[in-house]
């Protein structure tokens, strides 16, 4: 533990918390964190590094930093979180979804569950059961306390996505923000591929059919598709100049998106028969 969260723990302990420092494999990431419980509670929230420095430079003192955490963490209702649900073989079968991340960063956390590669790229799906606002990793030792096969759970997983998937020419989604822009000119030059909720979208990479309707959209026989986090994925027709889009991806990742965020420095070539990325 580092000293802030060591600090933070001695803390919660002298105020009758039950505290317990975890450590967390994440998408792109290991994380530290503290789990922290009163003693009726069935769940709790982890509370990670990050959040402790972010509040660290904000209150003056230990103690302020834990009044200020105890005062987020009432804002995080986990009264309507049954967490038998995800226990429930049909509960995930119902909710489950492909999810994306980068192979190289996540070795260990693919190994946990079961996986398969997306084509010629170095991206990874990976099955997890989501509600509302919460969301499990779909483990194998899941699959097997609830007598699940992996080919089964996986081809749900894809079925549902398909099933969730969002494809939008960027005017509208622009028009979500801003307004009604009327009919924009022309065909569209950028598309974006997601779910319905935005949220964890880019498993519909695996969605062959809103992977033509992007290329009906961009009037295009070969598309780019832009990693733009593990959220969403930019279609656009495919030009010539391969380079400018790898650089530019590579910047956004470095200066826009969160680590934990992040697919890929690399685009993608789609063009009706395969994926393949572009190096």
């Amino acid at each position: 533990m580092t000293t802030l969260m060591n600090d933070v723990y001695e803390e919660l302990l002298n105020r009758g918390f039950a505290v317990e420092a975890v450590e967390c494999v994440k998408l792109n990431e290991k994380l530290q964190g503290l789990v922290i419980k009163q003693q009726d509670d069935m769940i709790a929230p982890i509370v990670y590094d990050s959040m402790l420095e972010q509040l660290e430079r904000q209150n003056t003192g230990i103690s302020g930093i834990v009044d200020a955490l105890l005062e987020h963490l009432k804002d995080t209702d986990l009264s309507k979180v049954d967490p038998k649900r995800f226990l429930d073989a049909a509960f995930i079968l119902e909710h489950v979804q492909v999810r994306l991340c980068r192979g190289d960063w996540n070795r260990e956390y693919l190994e946990q569950t079961v996986s398969e590669q997306v084509e010629e790229t170095d991206l990874y799906i990976y099955p997890a059961a989501c509600d509302e606002s919460y969301s499990v990793m779909i483990t194998r030792q899941i699959l097997k306390d609830l007598d699940l096969s992996a080919e089964l759970v996986m081809e749900k997983a894809k079925q549902n996505t398909r099933e969730n998937s969002e494809v939008l020419p960027m005017s509208a989604v622009l028009s979500e923000f801003f307004g009604d822009m009327g009919e924009m000119p022309g065909e569209a030059t950028m598309v974006l591929i997601s779910n319905h909720a935005r949220h964890y979208g880019a498993g519909s990479l695996m969605d062959r059919d809103a992977l033509e309707k992007a290329r009906t959209l961009l009037h295009a026989e070969e598309i780019f598709l832009i990693p733009s986090s593990v959220h969403e994925l930019l279609a656009i027709k495919a030009v010539g100049d391969t380079a400018f889009i790898k650089q530019m991806i590579c910047d956004v990742n470095t200066d826009v998106v969160e680590q934990r965020d992040m697919l890929s420095d690399h685009a993608y070539l789609y063009d009706g028969t395969g994926i393949v990325s572009i190096w």
